[in-house]
């Protein structure tokens, strides 16, 4: 099953060697009794990495971001 994430949260632990990643993503509610749209987040995933684990994922997300068939092909002068 795929999951939308709109957002992130990661902290460092130096003295275990773990890297905490936090996937969210925001959803609108319709609060019923005031009839505003609120926010609301919702968990998708929670993973605790090594810290050589974290740092070759983030190699690789930036290297996949970076890739040519990803880049804009449109260019402003």
């Amino acid at each position: 099953m795929l999951q939308f994430v709109d957002s992130f949260y990661c902290a460092s632990n130096s003295n275990k060697g773990t890297v905490v990643l936090r996937l969210s993503q925001e959803e609108p509610v319709e609060n019923k009794e005031s009839g505003n749209v609120d926010i609301q987040v919702n968990e998708v995933s929670n993973v605790i990495l090594d810290h050589e684990c974290a740092r070759q994922l983030a190699l690789s997300i930036l290297q996949l971001l970076d890739s040519p068939e990803n880049s804009d092909s449109t260019t402003s002068d």
